[in-house]
């Protein structure tokens, strides 16, 4: 945890600041956050920010890890972590108008810088591996090819238009 971890964007949500980062993990991801920026946000009093870190670290250990920034230490875990806190928020009621479109934007910019320079039909094709690969669903994942009416080749062969 020596080397300094610098989030890819960080985007107002809710209340707060929130980073993101590029995955730890191998191959096309789709971004981390920072948990606890995440709970700022939201604008959870401490002592559950701290409750939910730990619990977080506990049940889900393997797919947290805490990384230095220069702002300190902090949890980053995967896209997926935060979808399923921020619909338990609105679940009991702590989920501020909006607040998901805002977080929905800040991840799809972080998306941009993870694929920028790349060419439209590259970006959308590493877009739809790191959802797959972020979500642990199998490969080979299938490849969109931008040109001609049959513009979409699922991997059983079947042709979308």
């Amino acid at each position: 945890m020596n080397d300094i971890i610098h989030p890819i964007h960080r985007s107002a949500v809710g209340l707060a600041n929130l980073r993101l980062f590029r995955s730890p993990l191998s191959g096309p991801q789709q971004p981390w956050h920072s948990q606890e920026d995440l709970f700022a946000c939201l604008t959870l009093p401490r002592d559950l920010r701290r409750h939910f870190t730990r619990s977080m670290k506990k049940d889900y250990g393997k797919d947290v890890r805490t990384v230095m920034t220069v702002d300190g230490p902090t949890t980053i875990a995967p896209h997926w972590a935060a979808q399923g806190f921020i619909g338990a928020m609105r679940e009991v009621g702590h989920e501020p108008e909006g607040f998901e479109h805002a977080y929905v934007i800040a991840i799809t910019e972080a998306m941009k810088v993870l694929t920028e320079g790349m060419s439209p039909e590259d970006s959308l094709n590493y877009t739809i591996a790191a959802f797959r690969n972020s979500n642990k669903i199998p490969g080979p994942h299938p490849r969109v090819k931008m040109t001609g009416p049959d513009w979409f080749e699922p991997d059983d062969g079947e042709t979308l238009q």
